[in-house]
């Protein structure tokens, strides 16, 4: 979880702006991240603002789906500065990696580009939807630790 951190507070990310190469770069790691899960992400693209969202499934024989997100993007950087945003929301969406793995089924994992959430791609079947929005600002490690072991239960009792 800490190498995912990191990596999206690195230099090449330059603070993750929407629709900059920084922005490319942490979509990149995000995208790896979830292969290195075990998953197949896909890009859903955000018309007119060279930007886009990551998003895996974990199918299942299920009904129902529970989506989890968490926004990949921060403020980039300003006059040299790199806006780093390890809180706001780079955490997060390692908690979401780490809740993909654990994961087994009937679950939908998505990373959005600049905190706006776009209606799911038409003629995908959700009966039931619970958005967990995983949002780290101002959050302690050992309370990430522990809004990641409560996403898993909650997976665990919606799937049951």
């Amino acid at each position: 979880m800490r190498a995912l951190v990191e990596a999206l507070c690195s230099d090449a990310c330059a603070g993750r702006k929407p629709g900059t190469r920084g922005g490319q770069e942490a979509r990149k790691l995000v995208r790896d991240a979830l292969r290195r899960a075990g998953l197949d992400p896909q890009e859903q693209a955000v018309p007119g603002c060279n930007r886009a969202n990551v998003i895996a499934q974990i199918a299942g024989d299920t009904a129902r789906y529970v989506l989890i997100g968490a926004h990949y993007d921060h403020l980039g950087s300003d006059s040299g500065q790199i806006y780093r945003g390890a809180d706001d929301n780079t955490a997060a969406v390692a908690i979401l990696v780490e809740v993909a793995q654990a994961s087994e089924e009937g679950v939908v994992i998505r990373r959005a580009d600049a905190e706006i959430i776009p209606p799911l791609s038409a003629g995908r079947a959700v009966a039931e939807t619970l958005l967990a929005d995983c949002d780290a600002q101002g959050r302690l490690p050992e309370e990430l630790q522990m809004q990641a072991t409560l996403l898993v239960g909650l997976l665990e009792q919606r799937l049951a």
